[in-house]
């Protein structure tokens, strides 16, 4: 804080407060201890307006980083890619040429739009098979492949699948709406697309905050402000390049679909339930299966019959929501015999389905008899389990085993897998670390007694005692 400092900032700045300091350095005393503290908050104010109101210089910046540092990988940390962007103008009009000439090859990222670029996440990522854009006609040869050969052909020419709804991918407002909704607890009709994120929210920065990541995971961008913005401007923003349901949209439905459906009944069935009985393809399948979970079963389905039963409600609400018209499956495809094979109605190809079903169950239990196993041992065990311990204490409280699993899945739908997983423990014994710096401290208390009692703030007789 001396003169010749001020003087230096004032050279810089013009600063008429520091020039009225320079003026007055002697009368007013500004080099004194009392001053000390008011001559710096003055210095710290003026730096910072003059820092705000000159140029970023942001042109010369990027001739030191292309000329001087010559860098090969450039990446803009932030929510959008400005400066990434006029660096690649940048490179494009003055260093192109000027870097081909000596073969150096340059990468320019924006940490938003390029993770897998900046992370390099460039491992094969093995991606759902997506059924072929066939035409309609094709559509009754595929949804018949899982079936047995001999009758396969013939159902798909006598019952048909229902007529085939144009596929279409999501729109990123109505992705936006049901994340919304989803974390509101609210259906999608309760969302008024005219309304931003921060009213929507009432005023709750936490829940504001995790919609935007949530958006943030789905979209891998957004904008700037984007909670003062309308959802529906939100979603216009961030429909660019949207084709299909990301991450987090994807992973709502399997946690609904793994934590509702009877086991055996995967994401993979309620798809071939839609195309076959609702003619949806995979884009409006995944839609229609995203919608669902803001209509999920308050508890998990029993049986496949319930499954598709809550499905074919969800395919007519979404139907609903979507603007889109449904027919079911039934007397549309019934005339073609042409395929040349025996025609065999539903009703005797589900017994045939039945018959086969029950010839693998006898096997089973054959093949358990002969390898001296019981296949009932897992439920004879949780039986006598609910015998030997029929509640549970939890809080204090006795809890049947059906009431507790009630109490989890609630806790599930409420926090999601992130928050069980971020409570779980993680210590382990075999990853304790003990540091001990003793032998260090003993030095410096060694030192600083000898200090202390040559200075004379500390008696001798006090640590050594009276004694020579």
């Amino acid at each position: 804080m001396t003169k010749e400092y001020v003087q230096k900032i004032y050279d810089e700045t013009l600063s008429p407060r520091m020039d009225s300091v320079l003026k007055a350095w002697d009368s007013e005393s500004w080099g004194s201890e009392a001053k000390r503290q008011q001559l710096a908050y003055n210095i710290l104010t003026e730096c910072l307006a003059y820092q705000f109101a000159s140029p970023v210089r942001w042109i010369e910046t990027q001739d030191v980083l292309f000329a001087q540092a010559k860098f090969e990988r450039f990446i803009e940390v932030g929510p959008s890619p400005t400066l990434s962007g006029m660096a690649t103008r940048t490179l494009k009009a003055k260093y192109e040429a000027q870097d081909g000439a000596i073969s150096l090859q340059r990468q320019i990222y924006c940490h938003a739009k390029h993770q897998k670029e900046v992370y390099y996440l460039f491992e094969d990522e093995q991606a759902e098979e997506a059924a072929p854009a066939a035409p309609t006609s094709q559509a009754p040869a595929a949804s018949s492949s899982s079936a047995p050969p001999p009758v396969a052909a013939p159902v798909a020419a006598s019952a048909g699948p229902a007529a085939a709804v144009e596929d279409a991918p999501p729109k990123a407002v109505d992705t936006v709406r049901i994340i919304v909704a989803q974390k509101l607890k609210k259906q999608a009709s309760e969302i008024p697309l005219a309304k931003s994120l921060k009213e929507l929210s009432g005023g709750k920065s936490t829940l504001q905050n995790e919609i935007l990541g949530d958006l943030q995971v789905e979209f891998s961008s957004a904008p700037e402000k984007a909670e003062d913005l309308p959802l529906d401007e939100l979603g216009a923003s961030l429909g660019v390049g949207y084709a299909a349901l990301g991450k987090h949209a994807m992973a709502l439905t399997n946690r609904m679909m793994g934590a509702k459906m009877p086991g055996g009944f995967n994401i993979s069935a309620a798809r071939a339930h839609l195309s076959k009985q609702w003619g949806l393809g995979p884009l409006r399948s995944d839609s229609a299966l995203f919608f669902g979970i803001l209509s999920e079963p308050p508890k998990r389905l029993g049986s496949e019959s319930e499954a598709k039963a809550f499905l074919d409600g969800l395919a007519q609400s979404y139907a609903s929501y979507a603007g889109i018209s449904l027919a079911t499956a039934g007397a549309a495809g019934g005339g073609g015999g042409g395929g040349g094979g025996a025609v065999m109605n539903s009703e005797e190809f589900d017994k045939f389905v039945a018959k086969q079903n029950e010839q693998a169950q006898r096997e089973i239990e054959l093949l358990s008899r002969y390898l001296g196993k019981d296949p009932r041992a897992g439920d004879m065990k949780a039986d006598a389990e609910k015998v030997n311990n029929p509640t549970w204490t939890c809080a204090n409280n006795q809890l049947t085993s059906e009431e507790l699993q009630a109490k989890l899945d609630a806790i599930k739908l409420e926090h999601g897998d992130a928050y069980l997983d971020g409570i779980a423990p993680v210590f382990s014994a075999l990853k304790a670390r003990t540091f001990d710096s003793s032998w260090n401290w003993v030095r410096q208390s060694s030192i600083q007694l000898f200090y202390d009692i040559i200075h004379g703030d500390l008696d001798p007789s006090t640590v050594f005692g009276d004694e020579p």
